[in-house]
């Protein structure tokens, strides 16, 4: 005779499309929260930083618009939970479905928490979030940084720091994700074909915004919304380490392709800075001479004697 399936299995198997709807959302939000509890524990971690007259307005402007940067980032991380939710209104896959959401919470887990902790650092030494300086790490010697790394950081305890909190946020996050899908009830959704091909054209336009980061059709959320407040170290903190870390090198591949001078010259006519640098230069003069400086001299008439 078969044997009756345990609880836990027959509740795996029972568990609806509604469900997994419900617990990917879950899984969503609790990324957004994460990404804003670090936003507050960076404020406090470096609010001697921040300036005198900055009030809760300010404060809570930069949580706003770091929210837009933070939604962006965790839709980008929960593309293939989105993918398996459209798919699932007309062929659930429930065991990769479940799958695949572990498997992200292990991965989120991870990046996050390494990111978090970088951040930190980076911020304590050049007093900004991911930026150009970063690119130091590639280009210097890294021998030399990875020992001055080793001698001025507790490097052994900041990994045993980075395994605990990435193997608790993994815990919360899936308990999280486990108790909506427990009291969830199960109901269906999209019954009929009409109101699945309604909700995918939602959910697909949901997607669509959380990408975006923005409710306006004419772009996306960008690097110059952050500056938002009238504090530095807000500013600083709009942008969350792994928008930071993008920033970065898409502004350093910009700076490294042919038309990358553009960004910073438009027209490309290196020449034609030059002379309008020194007006005077000759029209075929070379950068050099372009640049050139010439000293005016002594203003003042010589001592007769030096004491």
């Amino acid at each position: 005779a078969a044997k009756a399936p345990s609880p836990p299995a027959a509740r795996m198997r029972e568990e609806t499309h509604a469900q997994r709807l419900l617990a990917d959302l879950a899984f969503w939000l609790s990324l957004v929260c994460l990404f804003q509890l670090f936003r507050a524990a960076m404020i406090w971690l470096f609010r001697r930083e921040m300036g005198v007259g900055t009030g809760m307005v300010q404060v809570l402007r930069c949580f706003f618009t770091g929210f837009r940067f933070d939604v962006c980032v965790v839709t980008y991380l929960c593309l293939p939970l989105a993918a398996l939710s459209l798919t699932g209104f007309f062929k659930p896959l429930p065991r990769l479905h479940r799958a695949v959401r572990a498997w992200l919470a292990a991965l989120t887990a991870s990046i996050l928490c390494l990111a978090f902790v970088a951040d930190i650092a980076y911020f304590r030494e050049y007093h900004s979030q991911f930026d150009h300086w970063i690119w130091g790490l590639v280009f210097d010697d890294r021998r030399a940084i990875a020992l001055t790394v080793w001698k001025s950081y507790p490097v052994m305890w900041l990994f045993l720091a980075i395994v605990l909190l990435g193997l608790s946020i993994r815990w919360l996050v899936t308990r999280w994700v486990s108790l909506v899908i427990r009291h969830c009830p199960p109901f269906k959704v999209g019954g009929k074909d009409c109101w699945r091909v309604v909700l995918v054209v939602l959910l697909t336009g949901a997607v669509a915004l959380g990408l975006r980061g923005s409710l306006r059709l004419r772009r996306p959320v960008q690097l110059i919304d952050a500056a938002v407040c009238n504090d530095d170290l807000l500013d600083k903190l709009v942008l969350n380490p792994i928008s930071a870390l993008r920033y970065a090198i898409t502004e350093h591949l910009a700076l490294l392709h042919p038309v990358g001078l553009e960004t910073i010259l438009p027209g490309g006519d290196v020449r034609g800075a030059a002379r309008a640098l020194n007006p005077l230069a000759k029209p075929n003069a070379t950068l050099d001479d372009c640049l050139e400086r010439t000293a005016a001299g002594a203003q003042n008439p010589p001592p007769e004697h030096i004491f």
